[in-house]
């Protein structure tokens, strides 16, 4: 939803809520507010990621593929699924694509042999 023009950007609010900024003279978007200073950025820019940190954290559920024993991540907001830890590397949760690390957590997970274990 559009809602308000600030100079040469339009600011924008999404179904989550979430403001971003998008300039319809050379095509950019961002998520920082473009009329602050670069203090004033840079301290928004680690509250976005904070956010968006602890957003994935809750919504992305490790799990452990039968066949393989291999850890996989799946969205539950979204369903998407993938190998790859979603998480940024040092944050809580975060599994390295280290085979022992890997082995080591898949241990704890519960295996998913089909969509009701996902629970969808």
């Amino acid at each position: 939803m559009r809602l308000k023009r600030v100079g040469d950007w339009i600011q924008y609010c999404t179904e989550a809520g979430q403001t971003f900024y998008y300039n319809d003279k050379n095509g950019d978007f961002q998520w920082i507010d473009p009329t602050k200073d670069k203090a004033g950025q840079e301290q928004e820019q680690e509250q976005e990621r904070a956010m968006m940190e602890q957003a994935k954290e809750e919504e992305w559920v490790a799990y452990k593929d039968p066949d393989s024993g291999c850890v996989f991540w799946f969205n539950q907001k979204t369903h998407v699924s993938q190998w790859e830890c979603p998480l940024e590397p040092g944050s809580e949760g975060y599994i390295e694509a280290d085979e022992t690390a890997a082995d080591n957590y898949a241990a704890d997970l519960v295996e998913v042999h089909d969509d009701d274990d996902l629970g969808i």
